[in-house]
């Protein structure tokens, strides 16, 4: 029988690693401390570049942009030069909690789409700037 393990995966945008490393070992964050000491961590080179929209997506599908299809906030619709705005849901790939068995719960994954028929919860664009879902 395999042994099923609670999962707990956190992304930091804009975080600066050597940062949050220095502190924990200084005991000034001590989560962040015992999650190092504790968790697997690692240090993920971002597929943007100049497109930002398609990191986040990329991490969530577990794809890059040419495969989900999210560039950037804005692109050209196919077959036009007509500029559109990309919504989470423009994803040709789904987040990779889909395929989890409940409970899940999914905390403001930027530019990620509403996945339906998970068996848990769901939160998107708390607090984010650009906005590729609904409210």
């Amino acid at each position: 029988m395999i042994q099923e393990l609670p999962i707990f995966i956190l992304g930091l945008d804009a975080a600066d690693h050597l940062l949050i490393e220095c502190w924990a070992a200084q005991g000034e964050l001590p989560a962040f401390s015992r999650l190092l000491d504790e968790g697997s961590y690692g240090i993920l080179e971002s597929t943007a570049g100049v497109f930002s929209g398609s990191a986040w997506i990329s991490i969530a599908t577990g794809c890059n942009p040419g495969k989900c299809g999210v560039y950037g906030r804005y692109q050209i619709a196919n077959g036009t030069y007509n500029v559109r705005r990309i919504k989470a849901s423009d994803s040709r790939v789904s987040p990779f909690w889909a395929s989890f068995r409940g409970p899940v719960a999914v905390v403001d994954v930027p530019k990620a789409p509403l996945f339906p028929g998970i068996d848990g919860v769901q939160l998107v664009e708390w607090g984010a700037y650009d906005h590729y879902s609904e409210f």
